[in-house]
């Protein structure tokens, strides 16, 4: 399936800034982590197995040459690229899967909904 070109392409876009010993200016390096973002949000769209990747690439980010006020904003960056990957991704799919099912994620971890599907009187 298409799921390992986006997360091979999120780990090689933030290792590059982390290879650069030297250092990276620091827009060169918020780009290259939103694109990793970006492409780690859409490869857990693509497959939700994929979601350990999102979690720890922020970890890969923080080792980013430069000072650490703008690794965590490379933090905050790429988060916010995962974010908008994933939604970009999965977004339209999982509001079907909500409105037919009651459930994003369905068939799975349907208990944690059932709840609010009877708070929102959700028959079916």
């Amino acid at each position: 399936g298409p799921a390992p070109v986006p997360r091979g392409w999120a780990v090689a876009l933030a290792l590059g800034p982390v290879a650069r010993p030297a250092g990276i200016a620091p827009a060169a390096m918020l780009r290259a982590v939103l694109l990793s973002g970006l492409c780690a949000g859409l490869a857990v769209a693509l497959k939700l197995s994929n979601g350990p990747l999102a979690i720890w690439l922020p970890a890969l980010w923080l080792l980013c040459a430069g000072r650490w006020q703008d690794r965590l904003l490379g933090v905050l960056v790429g988060s916010a690229g995962a974010l908008s990957g994933f939604l970009l991704g999965y977004g339209y799919w999982g509001w079907l899967l909500w409105r037919h099912f009651g459930n994003p994620l369905f068939p799975f971890q349907d208990h944690w909904f059932e709840p609010l599907r009877g708070w929102l009187g959700w028959v079916g």
